[in-house]
């Protein structure tokens, strides 16, 4: 701790700082001023000399400036009494939110739920709201990025009547706004704002939002509102997951953008594991096969991890039944590409079904595809025959893995005969 005499010269110091003629020097004392308030023991002093400063730097001529004074303002408000924080900060802050500048308007965007959390619901809702709206409405695409990616913040703050009747037609507005950017960053948050609305709040308002959004022209948009509808179908329940978002969800399965089709995948299981067994044999079970065949590398790859984990869920025996005969059907296909998905999925369903049913199913199929007349496709069943060597036990490896892989070690490829010798050595 420095002496008392010490304290006092480095305030008068940093007040210097903060009145200097560089605009340089004024944003560094802008940066730390919040960090330098909240060392100052003395709270006299604190109103005498700190919060003087601020209120300069909140008007400085420059607006680099000024912006960086918006971060001391929530920091301030902890520190103040709550008379002086209603006194001065609170009014910066209402008074940003009009500023000329627009990055001084975005850094209010940005921080104005960081105030609010101190001030408390009533204050918020009757001071800065009506801010925060503006700054929704704002002129300028970039702010209303900003203030769109705080919307669930605000919910939860104001409270869902609050919500209701101020914010969602704000939120409107924002799901149709001409600027992909802004719907993208609307997209993000919507859904985490259903549990502070609640469920009837959000069928009537939000999910006829996020269905929208899920048609939006923009592939960005529509994987934002994806990533996030587990948050919703948890407060909307089954039932109407079932009757409203599915059909947008199946028809964004087939999206040209395989991103899109990509995110739905990772969400599959999710939604399975809430609409169960019967909903998803009826209504899905043949878009997760059909993903199999997809003309993308990295949704087929998906696929097939997405048959594992369904298979997880729903077992192993619901598994041989509706996804094993059309997985090893792919045998057949003439592209060899298809021929290799079904190797990749057999690798990751194996471990699943256990070590009788690979032998009895599985494993003759990958024997026959050793015999490929593909060399990607021989080689690809060597580096899996390894990984199944483990699983199948000792016994069957010796007699029917290891020769086939002594084979391809004689193979007219030298790929396929480095992947056979790999596989040896990892299975002994």
């Amino acid at each position: 701790m420095c002496p008392l005499a010490a304290r006092a010269e480095l305030r008068t110091l940093f007040l210097q700082l903060g009145r200097d003629d560089a605009p340089m020097v004024r944003r560094a004392v802008a940066v730390q001023l919040g960090a330098f308030a909240a060392a100052v023991a003395d709270a006299e002093a604190l109103q005498s000399d700190i919060l003087p400063l601020f209120g300069e730097l909140t008007q400085d001529e420059q607006d680099s400036v000024r912006l960086l004074a918006v971060d001391d303002c929530a920091r301030l408000a902890r520190l103040l009494p709550r008379d002086a924080c209603l006194a001065s900060v609170l009014p910066t802050m209402q008074r940003f939110a009009q500023d000329k500048s627009w990055r001084v308007r975005y850094a209010v965007a940005s921080s104005v739920a960081e105030l609010c959390e101190v001030l408390g619901q009533p204050v918020t809702n009757a001071e800065l709201l009506p801010s925060f709206v503006r700054l929704l409405r704002d002129q300028e695409a970039e702010v209303r990025i900003v203030a769109a990616s705080r919307v669930a913040d605000m919910c939860r703050l104001v409270g869902a009547d609050t919500a209701v009747q101020l914010l969602l037609p704000c939120v409107k507005d924002l799901a149709v706004d001409a600027n992909a950017h802004v719907r993208s960053a609307l997209a993000c948050v919507l859904a985490g704002a259903a549990p502070v609305l609640g469920r009837s709040a959000t069928q009537e308002g939000l999910l006829p939002l996020c269905l929208l959004l899920l048609k939006d022209d923009s592939p960005d948009v529509r994987l934002n509102v994806i990533a996030r509808l587990e948050a919703l179908n948890a407060v909307v329940g089954p039932e109407q997951l079932s009757a409203s978002l599915l059909p947008a969800v199946v028809a964004l399965a087939e999206d040209r953008h395989w991103r899109v089709r990509l995110a739905i995948i990772e969400y599959i299981p999710a939604l399975c594991a809430q609409l169960g067994m019967s909903f998803f044999d009826d209504r899905l079970g043949a878009l997760c096969l059909s993903w199999l065949s997809d003309s993308v590398h990295a949704i087929r790859q998906a696929a097939s991890a997405n048959l594992r984990r369904l298979t997880e869920a729903f077992g192993s025996e619901w598994a041989a039944e509706h996804v094993v005969p059309k997985v090893l059907a792919l045998s057949s296909t003439p592209h060899y590409l298809y021929r290799a998905t079904m190797l990749n999925a057999i690798g990751e369903l194996a471990p699943v079904m256990g070590a009788d049913y690979t032998c009895q199913h599985l494993l003759p199929t990958v024997l026959a595809a050793a015999t490929d007349r593909v060399p990607n496709i021989r080689f690809a069943a060597a580096r899996l025959l390894g990984r199944l060597a483990v699983l199948v036990g000792s016994s069957v490896s010796a007699t029917m893995v290891t020769p086939c892989l002594s084979e391809l070690q004689a193979d007219a490829d030298p790929d396929v005969r480095h992947f056979a010798s790999l596989a040896i050595e990892g299975a002994s």
